[in-house]
């Protein structure tokens, strides 16, 4: 009977705080995102393999650092958690991991070039039925709003680890956007030319450079909070 009341009150905790912390409820839904982005990326090993298609490796590639990246940060959240350690000192090993994390940024952005041009140069196989087509613009419609309301509500968060999950979840909102643009270009026209190809050169390019920005941004605070750390240390000393 204890057993049994302290795992309901285990659970209830953890419902409460899914509920009331929003930081702790990113950590989590980032988990669980990375272990659907995990079976997405072998599916599109598997179909890469077996239909000699470079689109899906390559694309299987992206989804797989972006696992590592969501993995890495929740593990390192539960270490910090686990170890005790106070919140200054919590902030502190964030800051320093913040580095990394941002040149991990850079290496998921430049793993975009080869499935972006392929999407650009119709180089990758689409075969969607309207139905199909349709589903995939609503679910990248939703994707992409609560990507950028989880990208306006962490603008002030203390929580670095929380902000570069949301700078993941925003680069990977505008990915199914370049994707979705395809899809409905040979789904509803003629495919990839003309015009078309026009408005898919540009729009593609722009939304990758954005995704390198969303990078660049996180780099240069990253540097900023280092240098600012050095100073610190400097004055004290």
């Amino acid at each position: 009977m204890c057993i049994m009341t302290d795992s309901g009150k285990t659970a209830a905790e953890i419902f409460g705080k899914l509920k009331n912390d929003y930081e702790f409820r990113t950590l989590v839904a980032s988990v669980f995102s990375a272990l659907v982005t995990f079976v997405f990326a072998g599916y599109n090993v598997v179909l890469g393999v077996l239909h000699g298609t470079v689109w899906n490796v390559c694309i299987a590639v992206y989804y797989f650092l972006l696992v590592f990246m969501k993995f890495t940060m929740a593990w390192a959240e539960k270490r910090y958690h686990d170890t005790g350690l106070t919140e200054d000192e919590r902030r502190n090993r964030r800051e320093k991991f913040l580095l990394w994390q941002s040149v991990m940024l850079f290496v998921i952005d430049l793993s975009l070039l080869a499935p972006v041009v392929m999407m650009i140069k119709s180089e990758r196989v689409v075969d969607y039925s309207s139905v199909a087509a349709i589903a995939m613009a609503a679910y990248t419609v939703y994707k992409t709003v609560a990507a950028s309301l989880n990208y306006s509500k962490t603008r002030k968060s203390l929580n670095l680890g929380v902000r570069i999950i949301r700078d993941v979840y925003f680069k990977d909102a505008l990915v199914s956007v370049i994707s979705l643009q395809y899809v409905l270009i040979n789904t509803f026209g003629d495919g990839v030319n003309g015009v078309m190809l026009t408005v898919s050169e540009v729009t593609g390019s722009l939304l990758w450079f954005l995704i390198v920005t969303v990078s660049a941004f996180s780099m240069a605070q990253a540097i900023r909070l280092r240098k600012s750390r050095k100073n610190s240390a400097s004055s004290e000393e």
